[in-house]
């Protein structure tokens, strides 16, 4: 459980929207069952009929942009990744590679057409999207997509990649009082979505939630990891996304939010990730943990620093040869990718590797 400040997490009950389909499947909800945990608020918010995944809100025409709308250069570094991890699984062929919340395919198309060739031809790629325009997006590019983790098979070898998915996953919210820590649940009174408290939970091992402040409990996070590593008898899971410094927010064109109620189904519901609960989980399930690396780090030993030299002195050249255009083009490249390692931006970001079953470890993690 991540602990925030009851200011920032427990927002004004905002007007709720009339006619959105989100809005009215969680008043029939609640109608139906009484007050409803966040998770369920958040789940039909998000993935439900109508809701804000179900249109295209990630890239430069939407709410926000994750590392490979930046750059191309995210996958290319990530296609070396899956190399690496390959390799050390001893190369097999098939080799299942699973991108969850794959979104509009970006990264799965950078990552795929850097691959060299031996690699490419023994991967089995699967996107996992449970956004129906972000599978028309996949399926545009000529990649299939899958809605349900579950239904990928099994396979003796492969590596899933989460990039920025962790945070969307549904979250419960509690409380601390006197009593201990109580859950927080969503209600309707009149025309509003408000909170109510519901019964007192037991607390995480080891944590302890102070009178007056929030904190989330991130049940779906774990029931990911149950099934991502169902997925092998042998591989990774490698995991970005951002620490659990960041309270419980929304975001819409590209502005932070603290009302978690407002306009279900046309604002993204996120929460920084506890990175350590999920090093824990993956204890449970018997996973193997390296402990995580910034983004920034596991890209510059990926080989970030030599493509950006190699690139400027491609730049240097195309001026000294008077070839503008191809200096503007090596000069934007260089300026896009530097957001990648930028420690205050997504270069801040923890990537996680947890090894499913007895697997060496990345480069990066000795």
């Amino acid at each position: 459980m991540a602990g925030m400040s009851s200011e920032t997490a427990s927002p004004r009950p905002p007007k709720a929207a009339t006619g959105g389909t989100p809005a009215e499947a969680i008043a029939d909800a609640i109608q139906a069952d009484g007050p409803i945990p966040f998770s369920r608020f958040m789940e039909l918010a998000l993935y439900g009929p109508g809701g804000y995944y179900a249109g295209l809100p990630v890239g430069p025409a939407g709410d926000f942009v994750t590392s490979p709308h930046l750059s191309p250069v995210f996958g290319a570094l990530v296609a070396r990744q899956v190399e690496e991890l390959w390799t050390l699984l001893g190369r097999p062929a098939p080799f299942r590679l699973i991108e969850a919340g794959a979104g509009d395919g970006t990264l799965a198309s950078q990552m795929l057409g850097a691959l060299d060739a031996e690699a490419r031809s023994a991967m089995e790629f699967v996107a996992v999207e449970r956004g129906a325009a972000a599978r028309r997006a996949l399926a545009s590019r000529g990649l299939a997509a899958t809605e349900r983790l579950e239904d990928v098979p099994p396979a003796p070898a492969g590596c899933l990649l989460a990039n920025e998915l962790l945070d969307n996953l549904p979250f419960d919210l509690v409380r601390g009082t006197d009593a201990g820590a109580v859950e927080l649940l969503v209600t309707v009174s009149g025309d509003d979505f408000g909170w109510s408290e519901g019964r007192v939970v037991a607390e995480a091992p080891g944590t302890t939630i102070p009178p007056g402040e929030l904190a989330i409990v991130p049940r779906a996070m774990f029931e990911f990891l149950d099934v991502a590593a169902s997925r092998f008898e042998r591989g990774y899971l490698w995991l970005v996304d951002y620490g659990p410094a960041a309270a419980p927010h929304t975001y819409r064109g590209h502005r932070v939010g603290a009302d978690l109620l407002a306009d279900p189904g046309h604002r993204d519901i996120t929460a920084g990730v506890d990175v350590e609960a999920a090093i824990r989980h993956a204890g449970s399930l018997a996973l193997r943990a390296w402990p995580p690396r910034s983004q920034r780090e596991v890209l510059l030993a990926l080989g970030f620093r030599e493509w950006a030299e190699r690139t400027r002195a491609e730049q240097v050249a195309a001026l000294g040869e008077r070839r503008g255009v191809d200096a503007v083009r090596a000069w934007s490249a260089r300026s896009g990718a530097s957001a990648l390692i930028d420690p205050a931006g997504v270069g801040g970001f923890f990537v996680l590797c947890l090894g499913v079953g007895d697997v060496p470890p990345p480069s990066w993690a000795t």
